[in-house]
């Protein structure tokens, strides 16, 4: 018995095993023996096993060292926070969270920013409020190739623009590297892009028409949140995009952006042992994906999985599990 998950969804690809943990961040209703953890496992057992990957949702940078949690307190988190930091060379344990690269600031931060009004960072309020939304979000649309290149935004932020630019080439190599033994699969996979990408468009479509300011933009576009408080499965088949926010719209498009990296890398590596650990929400999604587009086998599911969860889902309706799996 393992703390550090209240879910786990075994699954199989032809000869490869998948193992992915659902995680309930702020939950520490551990094992009895709460002394053993996932990440002793995984060191113990596949850390340094050649046929072996290790997925984490740790922030994907490839220059900066500084790593934040908003779990500081939570033992289970700190530890595989550890695990990461000490193993990151490891070429068998991979971050997973994209997110962070694809805008100037997090997109939650400028909406608290604007929905609270007490940011007490002056120089972040400077940063932000005469920033327009065309620079904002043209990381993210250079990510998907829906923007051409601008020179001037390009050097403004080079280190997120490098970084993108290593992710684009990875994903174009892992599409090509699948394609060699698999045409079916990697079909799949370009599809999937594809679902993506065209609600990036919708978004760049209905949101970034008009050249404002980001204040401006935030205020004529304040419609209330329907996503918050929810989980969402099947976002990429959802037709109705009208009936979300900005915001929602983002956040969405932001997970699906770190699952289907995910889903991507782990195909690509072709490793026999696969372990993924992510938030709740995140594994849900990643193991929807799998078993209904890419169909995968389902083999096991133990303790709270996305099994349990409806395509949208309260989060005050999951209960406070035991974060305790048998694997």
């Amino acid at each position: 018995m393992y703390s550090g998950a209240i879910g786990l969804s075994y699954l199989k690809y032809k000869t490869f095993d998948y193992h992915i943990f659902y995680d309930q961040h702020n939950n520490e209703n551990y094992c009895k023996n709460n002394t053993i953890f996932l990440d002793t496992f995984l060191k113990d057992n596949f850390l340094n096993n050649a046929d072996s990957l290790i997925l984490l949702e740790e922030l994907l940078d490839f220059d900066d060292d500084e790593i934040i949690t908003l779990w500081k307190n939570t033992k289970h988190t700190v530890r595989l926070k550890e695990f990461y930091v000490n193993n990151k060379n490891n070429n068998n344990v991979i971050p997973i969270d994209i997110r962070t690269l694809l805008f100037p600031c997090s997109p939650l931060l400028v909406y608290d920013h604007y929905e609270n009004k007490n940011s007490k960072d002056i120089n972040f309020s400077n940063f932000i409020d005469k920033m327009e939304i065309k620079e904002y979000f043209y990381i993210l649309l250079y990510f998907f190739d829906i923007e051409e290149k601008d020179i001037v935004l390009n050097k403004k932020y080079s280190k997120l623009i490098l970084n993108i630019k290593k992710i684009k080439k990875e994903i174009l190599c892992c599409f090509k590297n699948i394609g060699k033994d698999d045409i079916k699969m990697a079909k799949k996979i370009y599809n999937h892009y594809s679902l993506l990408k065209d609600k990036v468009k919708f978004f760049k479509n209905k949101f970034i028409g008009s050249n404002q300011t980001l204040e401006k933009f935030y205020y004529n576009n304040s419609k209330n949140r329907i996503v918050s408080g929810y989980l969402y499965k099947n976002f990429l088949f959802e037709n109705n995009m009208d009936i979300y926010s900005w915001m929602d719209l983002i956040e969405l498009i932001m997970d699906s952006i770190m699952e289907f990296y995910s889903i991507l890398i782990i195909l690509c590596r072709k490793k026999k042992y696969n372990f993924l650990h992510a938030g709740l929400a995140h594994s849900s999604n990643i193991v929807w994906l799998l078993r209904n587009v890419y169909k995968f086998e389902s083999i096991k599911d133990v303790g709270f999985t996305e099994n349990n969860l409806e395509f949208k889902h309260n989060i005050n309706d999951i209960p406070f599990l035991k974060n305790c799996i048998n694997i």
